[in-house]
């Protein structure tokens, strides 16, 4: 392992990278620390949105995917948000 001041931020790719191996917890943290530097971060709230939803925390999920679509709607980001919606049996 990296001394602490030798360690690059990871980045969004980082997080992909992992979330698409499976690993969400580890994605969820690269996310999570990607919005403790950058609140409104777009996509790291709507990647962690998916993560909650995949992890049954679809309430959640839709408040994360919300914050998202609010800062800049993509139209992976409505139809994540109303599959979402869907699911918590509401309507779009």
């Amino acid at each position: 392992m990296l001394p602490e001041a030798t360690r690059r931020p990871s980045t969004l790719e980082d997080g992909l990278r992992r979330h698409r191996s499976g690993d969400l917890a580890g994605a969820a943290a690269i996310y999570q620390a990607m919005l403790d530097a950058d609140p409104v971060h777009a996509e790291a709230q709507h990647l962690l949105g998916l993560i909650a939803d995949a992890s049954g925390s679809s309430a959640e999920a839709l408040a994360l995917i919300e914050r998202a679509v609010a800062l800049g709607p993509t139209p992976w980001r409505l139809a994540n948000m109303a599959m979402v919606l869907s699911r918590l049996g509401r309507s779009v």
